[in-house]
């Protein structure tokens, strides 16, 4: 051999060897692969508002509490906290030594800032109405008062004391969401207004850090060595895939080429022998536009409402679907311990064709109207929306005299009708952002217009709804959608400032008003379902969307 030759065949065999000792993306055994689809654009725990981004700041950040697998609010960065006797004061004590990800210093005073840019005058947090509850945040929001008027300070280094308008036993839970992360003062301002935006521009103090993202292909996140705890430091990194569509998780898993990931439930045939976990954490509703002025008669909503028939919906639903008559998703939980086990019994809303056509021939009469006019429902593409929706149809056709157009539009166009109140109803689907039922009812007294004051109090003298009374027996007396979305906020308020046990007859109160005001028809819950590769462990997966945790994650 040559001189020339040995020499290339030396540094041949050297690149090998190299290259051999590089972890490169997908072959790594200390690696997990997990499809996201879509790649991520802000990392602002402040201002993330998809699951996605949810679930990159949950992994990379840590806050006071975290939730557990539970989903119940446990010691995070706080060491421990003290409430004060009118349980409207958290004073937390944090843990010595934090530090962010550039090794600097991680002090309450980072938390404070977090809290002052939620209810930034120039541009409130997308979240800022999970922490209303705290002193002084409507005003600070509105610029009535400055920013260090807000009822969060640091008293030192390790000290943080947040103030409440009000007692709110799922504040704990509100403070791990994504907004209640820190962030350092310092290091926002030399962002420039960029902060979130680049690697370069955010700093971590959770178990991971990014290394690598806006590749157009994945993005990499490794243990982060300044991690307060090193023996929950992540053991495995994590590569989150960004070009390959939801619906391709299955074929990634079957050919070793993803660990884990949501499925569809056309999928799990092939996908027998894998670890499934399922969330029953959607309901899919029928909902009314209450700006129509058809829909704001109450006697109309509920006509339809008792005319929706859901039986005949069994021979063709889906086993991902059960159909209900109930609101919250049996996912929901206060305080750990499961919803429907706290709340009273609710019946629901069954088929009665003629309270159906008493009820509407009242609300036409009172419209001095013969018959409705042709409506417009706008419904979901995919799964079998369209084809549950014909059902509806045909019986308020039969039973009310009532023809509805069906509009089927992609994900897009159904949202952005849904946020320009351009349509007249819907089947919508809502999921649980969070284990507390208000947080699902929120959403839905959010499709209601503003509240106006009244002459006195809604309900404020109510007692906690019976057990068991059926809706049918339940008192219907005529109000407004603003009256009623008053009524609402107050049983949500009344929640806040109880126990786990009076929080759910009040939730219960709330879902009940929706029920029997025709606001919303419950349809069916949906069930939702991850797949892990047999050679990993330890990922943790919730019923909420962005919450899944590769802290513990193994692979053999």
């Amino acid at each position: 051999m040559n001189r020339a030759k040995a020499q290339f065949l030396a540094i041949f065999l050297t690149f090998t060897l190299l290259l051999a000792g590089c972890s490169l993306p997908g072959s790594d055994d200390n690696l997990i692969r997990y499809n996201i689809s879509v790649n991520v654009d802000n990392l602002d725990p402040q201002y993330v508002t998809t699951p996605n981004e949810t679930l990159l700041v949950l992994n990379c950040f840590e806050g006071l509490v975290k939730l557990d697998e539970a989903g119940k609010p446990i010691l995070a960065l706080a060491q421990r906290y003290s409430l004060s006797e009118d349980r409207r004061t958290y004073t937390f004590y944090l843990r010595e030594d934090l530090l962010w990800s550039d090794g600097e210093p991680l002090t309450a005073k980072d938390f404070a800032f977090a809290f002052q840019r939620i209810f930034n005058p120039a541009s409130p947090s997308p979240s800022m109405e999970n922490f209303n509850v705290i002193e002084n945040g409507s005003e600070v929001a509105s610029g009535q008062l400055p920013a260090s008027r807000l009822g969060v300070r640091a008293i030192d280094g390790q000290t943080l004391e947040i103030r409440l308008k009000e007692p709110d036993v799922f504040f704990l839970e509100r403070l791990t969401l994504p907004a209640a992360m820190p962030c350092r003062e310092d290091f926002f301002l030399s962002c420039n207004g960029r902060y979130g935006l680049s690697l370069n521009s955010i700093l971590f103090n959770g178990p991971y850090v990014m290394e690598r993202w806006k590749s157009g292909r994945y993005i990499s996140l490794r243990a982060n060595k300044t991690y307060y705890n090193p023996l929950s430091l992540p053991t495995v990194a994590v590569n989150l895939y960004t070009t390959r569509p939801a619906e391709e998780n299955a074929e990634l898993l079957l050919e070793d080429r993803s660990d884990g990931g949501p499925v569809f439930y056309g999928d799990l045939a092939a996908l027998e022998g894998y670890p499934i976990e399922s969330y029953q954490s959607t309901v899919h509703l029928l909902t009314f536009n209450p700006s129509i002025p058809a829909f704001q008669d109450n006697d109309i909503r509920m006509g339809m409402c008792y005319a929706v028939n859901r039986q005949l919906f069994q021979p063709t639903i889906e086993k991902n679907l059960e159909i209900t008559n109930l609101l919250i998703p049996p996912t929901a939980s206060i305080l750990g311990q499961p919803y429907r086990s706290l709340a009273p019994h609710i019946t629901g809303m069954v088929y009665q064709r003629e309270r159906a056509k008493e009820l509407f021939e009242k609300g036409l009469n009172r419209m001095e109207l013969s018959k409705l006019p042709r409506s417009n429902m706008i419904c979901l593409e995919t799964g079998q929306h369209r084809y549950l929706a014909g059902y509806l149809q045909q019986q308020w056709q039969r039973d009310l005299n009532l023809y509805v157009n069906l509009e089927v539009l992609n994900e897009t166009d159904f949202y952005s009708r849904l946020n320009s109140g351009d349509y007249e109803m819907a089947i919508l689907p809502l999921s649980l952002e969070q284990p507390e039922p208000g947080a699902l009812i929120k959403q839905i007294a959010g499709l209601l217009p503003a509240s106006v004051p009244l002459e006195e109090p809604v309900n404020s003298e109510s007692s906690s709804p019976e057990d068991g009374e059926p809706l049918e027996q339940a008192p219907q007396p005529y109000s407004t959608a603003a009256e009623d979305k008053q009524a609402l906020d107050t049983f949500l308020n009344l929640a806040g400032s109880a126990g786990a046990s009076e929080a759910a007859q009040w939730y219960s109160q709330a879902e009940r008003l929706l029920l029997e005001k025709g606001y919303v028809a419950p349809l069916y819950f949906e069930e939702h379902y991850f797949a892990i590769s047999p050679d990993v462990s330890g990922i943790w997966f919730t019923p909420y969307p962005g919450r899944v945790s590769f802290q513990n994650g193994k692979k053999k």
